[in-house]
């Protein structure tokens, strides 16, 4: 047999990696091992060209103006792409989680129909089942407040406390569901 047409692959990531490289300029090849990835070309694009704009600004022109033009403009944007390239955040590339970051900032941290909506809007819910998963059979903290009614289905102590009704897990060896009914500005509190 010959090893003509065979590719050796050292990693599995490097086999299931679908990411598009440049291996070789015109006849020179690159000398890194896998070649150098088109995002991590485009963050070095991007980084000049934050490093351009900022060499005119005036305070940032004086801490750039620091550094030699070839680190400035050549190890600096590099860097830069070498550590977005690198750089997963929830298994996103940096560019994918930078616009998701603006767009959070511009948009707000809660949406309503695809809409920024204020921190005091409240939504009126439908009926709502809550279930355990496969790692707890108990249930889960949380509050519910206003007007409604909540079926327990595992069993649990009640402890009312004013406008406030506190559920604990118990082990009551004959069990019967228990609906509660939540009036207006009651809270059901499941510790």
């Amino acid at each position: 047999m010959s090893d003509e047409g065979t590719v050796t692959i050292r990693s599995f990531r490097a086999a299931f990696q679908m990411e598009r490289r440049i291996h070789k300029i015109d006849r020179w090849r690159i000398p890194v091992p896998y070649g150098v990835p088109l995002r991590t070309l485009g963050y070095a694009v991007a980084a000049l060209a934050i490093v351009l704009v900022a060499s005119r600004l005036p305070l940032l022109e004086l801490l750039l103006g620091l550094l030699p033009w070839p680190v400035r403009f050549g190890v600096l944007p590099i860097g830069i792409a070498q550590l977005l390239t690198q750089a997963e955040v929830d298994g996103r590339p940096a560019h994918d989680f930078l616009m998701a970051w603006a767009r959070l900032r511009v948009e707000g941290p809660r949406s309503i129909a695809f809409a920024a909506a204020r921190a005091n809007d409240r939504e009126v819910l439908d009926a709502v089942t809550v279930a355990p998963d496969e790692r707890h059979v108990t249930y889960r903290r949380g509050a519910i407040e206003g007007v409604g009614a909540v079926v327990l289905r595992h069993p649990a102590a009640l402890d009312v406390r004013g406008r406030r009704l506190l559920v604990r897990a118990d082990d009551a060896p004959d069990f019967r569901p228990k609906r509660v009914n939540v009036k207006a500005r009651q809270r059901v509190v499941i510790a």
